[in-house]
């Protein structure tokens, strides 16, 4: 008879660790369900009769040029563009964009590369707007941007169409600092060059230097293969 207590006890024991177990599971599957989910971007359709039938609900046109890119004498289009709603991206609110290809086959246009994440956005560690504009010169896709942070960092890309795909054929990235320091670097994918050069104050004149070098054989790129600017290390620190 005086063991019944001390048995009571312990089964209220166990009832109450059986409950925690209970509670913590739940609060693990509550905390799996609330996980934030990664932005999906549209995909956009293979043709449209016009500018505006690539343009996903919730989107619009930042920017768009025409020419040709493909040697048909047709001009074709390449579009930015940015999603209406600010999104969560690198862990914080920006407007997604898009930059977009499409060849002119006659009556429609024919899409050839949809690209998510190659065009930059605004964001807090730039000081403005880092996507300048795109251009297109001689069959070549030019896309420029402007990284104004602590001086001026200028981005220019150059892609061709060939082989069937859209190729980074060259770039060119010039930087300026407040104390006067400037340089650039030169690459061109085609002929395998590539030619720096840098200049900064020395007194009442400036100092120059430049070098030249080739480059490794087979270093064309897509442009699909290259998910942000800065982020190809082509050789050594010279990151494009």
């Amino acid at each position: 008879m005086k063991r019944a207590p001390f048995l009571l006890i312990w089964l209220v024991a166990i009832q109450i660790m059986n409950m925690q177990v209970v509670t913590g599971q739940a609060h693990r599957k509550t905390k799996h369900h609330t996980k934030i989910k990664s932005y999906v971007f549209p995909t956009l359709p293979k043709n449209a009769k016009s500018v505006a039938g690539f343009v996903p609900k919730g989107w619009k046109i930042k920017d768009t040029v025409t020419g040709d890119l493909n040697n048909d004498k047709a001009a074709d289009l390449v579009m930015i563009l940015e999603c209406r709603q600010r999104i969560a991206e690198h862990g914080e609110d920006t407007h997604p964009r898009i930059l977009m290809i499409a060849f002119n086959a006659g009556n429609h246009y024919e899409l050839k590369l949809q690209h998510n994440t190659f065009i930059l956005r605004s964001r807090e560690i730039y000081d403005a707007d880092p996507y300048r504009d795109i251009t297109i010169s001689k069959g070549v896709l030019g896309i420029h941007f402007d990284l104004l942070h602590d001086g001026e960092d200028e981005l220019v890309y150059m892609v061709g169409y060939q082989m069937n795909d859209f190729y980074l054929i060259g770039a060119t990235r010039r930087s300026r600092s407040n104390g006067g320091y400037e340089r650039s670097s030169d690459f061109n994918f085609s002929s395998r060059k590539y030619i720096y050069k840098s200049s900064f104050p020395n007194g009442y004149s400036r100092a120059h230097r430049i070098k030249k070098k080739s480059l490794p054989p087979h270093v064309l790129k897509k442009l699909s293969e290259i998910t942000e600017p800065l982020t190809w290390e082509v050789f050594g620190d010279e990151v494009i």
